[in-house]
């Protein structure tokens, strides 16, 4: 009876992984096709050997003015790659580093730092790349308008514009989850440790022998994350080095693969990025797994002192400096959407000059539409499925639930361009190149399949982690009454869980509605013009701000401002139905 029970509230999410992930990768990944796509990969031009060395910094003097050229040489895409992700993950980890101890210090840092981390999480794709480009603007950006009063301009070009966009949006992913860890900690270590004198760098240290666990899962997540990111590269894409990032090679050999028939080189290119990131995943599996049990313990998050003093001073300042461009990275997104042409200032000025652009548009009002229809069926899937699958794992009702647990996780380390090779391989094989059911002719299906096992650890791993929290002596009296496993969790664990939950699932629901890789991909293979396309919004502003960044840019950022608009209160209200529904 027992097995029965928690099958029903396991084999629906296990039904969904198997179709949506483990088949099509399968059956792409046979042993064959990936000796010869490795090999084949092995010897294109670029990938693996240096096509082109010179420095990564040119000084030039021209009228008074030192313009200081920055860009990567191109070494190899391989290297090339794994070089900006080690950069970037290494510095996000220290800057978020460096924040996390005033932000543990002192409360007034707390709320500072947390509402800077917050707004620096908000996902403007693309956008928020093109935002960094035209801020490093070499003749109006606001960068080089302030250097320029001292002598200096910066350029940046290809790679070194990804990295430094990578950096601001990642920092606040990596110091999100280093708080989440260290506020999971018993506070009377902290405490202790602050009543003994531990300031600054002996504070720091302690902290770092405490929160190992997070630190290994913050730099391996912001890894995965950097070579995977193909917005970057798209929007840095006039200059080589960015086009030899190996998410942009593998994006543009998948509209090449679509277009122009199978290839063992474009598939090879997938085949490397899941081997990178499914490397990075499998060593540091265990530092993420516990690092997420502690995200949701329902500790006070707050800082230790009260007040700010001297020291605290120099850490508002410091919070400031290195959580506060990523902050204003977003704030400019958002404001853009509510500007002017943004054409020869440094800064976008107020005007309606975008809403009148977006609602004369009818191809991106339709791709709001259609994004917040696939985000709103994606997150019931979301809270349906894999709730009753995070009580199963974390209460360890089956014997396998340390490979469940495995299973699930794995979608971080699978980049959406290789989900979107197997799925149009796999599925247009299954059904048929002409058929309406093919992810050309139905592609809203595989999108929300793609997004719902992608974004599932998003959702799964808190909400597993907030179950952990719960006491057992309610599950424990229902037991001893006769209740089944299934009964226990519908009406005592789910409405508990999912309720509060809504914050896990309104960030699963951003994450859903702002997804890149699939969306650029099989989103894409249905068209994208006119008023009745079935593509998603992140689809036409990656089209748009490709080819006509400086007309769209403004408009797209309104576009994804009022599609989280809609998301975000349709999800709180979905959270709350399905709770109620559970009682």
């Amino acid at each position: 009876m027992k097995s029965n029970s928690v099958l029903k509230l396991v084999a629906p999410v296990l039904v969904v992984y198997t179709i949506g992930v483990f088949i099509p990768l399968l059956a792409l990944l046979t042993p064959t096709t990936l000796a010869r796509s490795i090999l084949s990969v092995l010897h294109e031009p670029g990938f693996a050997k240096p096509t082109l060395l010179y420095s990564p910094v040119t000084i030039i003097h021209e009228n008074r003015t030192r313009m200081i050229v920055l860009d990567f040489p191109l070494i190899g895409s391989l290297w090339l790659t794994l070089l900006v992700a080690l950069i970037v993950s290494i510095s996000s980890f220290l800057l978020a580093y460096i924040v996390l101890v005033p932000a543990i210090l002192y409360r007034p840092i707390t709320r500072i730092s947390l509402i800077l981390a917050l707004i620096g999480l908000l996902p403007y794709p693309f956008i928020e790349a093109y935002v960094v480009q035209r801020v490093f603007d070499p003749r109006i950006g606001l960068v080089n308008t302030l250097l320029r009063k001292l002598g200096v301009i910066i350029v940046v070009k290809g790679a070194i514009g990804v990295l430094i966009y990578q950096v601001l949006v990642f920092t606040p992913v990596a110091f999100v989850i280093l708080l989440s860890y260290v506020y999971s900690l018993p506070r009377e270590q902290l405490e202790a440790a602050l009543q003994l004198g531990a300031r600054g760098a002996s504070l720091a240290r302690l902290i770092y022998r405490a929160a190992r666990p997070a630190i290994v899962a913050s730099l391996s997540l912001v890894l995965v994350l950097s070579i995977d990111d193909v917005a970057g590269p798209l929007v840095f894409e006039q200059d080589p080095s960015a086009r030899s990032l190996l998410a942009y090679r593998a994006y543009t050999y998948f509209l090449n693969s679509v277009y122009g028939g199978f290839s063992y080189t474009a598939l090879g290119h997938a085949i490397v990025l899941l081997l990178l990131s499914v490397l990075v995943f499998a060593i540091s599996y265990r530092s993420i797994a516990e690092t997420y049990r502690g995200i949701t313990s329902g500790r006070e998050r707050a800082g230790l002192l009260p007040r700010l003093d001297r020291g605290g001073a120099l850490g508002l300042v410091i919070v400031v400096a290195f959580l506060g461009p990523s902050a204003l990275l977003k704030i400019l997104c958002i404001v853009y959407g509510f500007s002017s042409k943004w054409v020869a200032s440094p800064l976008p000025s107020p005007g309606l000059h975008q809403l009148r652009l977006l609602s004369s548009s009818p191809d991106i009002l339709r791709a709001v539409l259609n994004s917040f229809l696939y985000t709103t069926v994606s997150i019931i899937l979301v809270l349906v499925l894999l709730s009753p699958a995070a009580y199963a794992v974390a209460r360890r009702l089956i014997r396998a639930s340390g490979l469940l647990d495995a299973a699930m996780m794995s979608t971080i380390a699978i980049p959406g361009i290789v989900l979107a090779y197997a799925y149009y391989q796999f599925f247009t094989s299954v059904v048929g190149p002409g058929s309406s059911l093919s992810p050309i002719g139905m592609p809203w299906l595989y999108l929300v399949l793609g997004y719902v096992v992608r974004r599932a650890p998003l959702y799964y791993k808190p909400l597993s982690a907030l179950v952990s929290s719960l006491p057992l002596e309610l599950e424990e009296a229902a037991r001893n009454l006769g209740a089944s496993i299934a009964r226990i969790y519908r009406s005592i664990v789910a409405p508990i869980i999912i309720k509060r939950g809504v914050g896990i699932a309104a960030f699963t629901s951003l994450s859903i509605a702002s997804e890149v890789s699939l969306s650029i991909t099989i989103g894409g293979l249905g068209g994208s013009s006119g008023a009745n396309h079935p593509a998603p919004l992140t689809n036409l502003v990656a089209s748009y701000i490709s080819f006509s960044g400086l007309a769209y840019a403004g408009a797209l950022a309104l576009a994804l401002t009022l599609l989280y608009a809609l998301a975000i209160p349709v999800t709180i209200i979905l959270v709350k139905l399905v709770s109620a529904l559970h009682r």
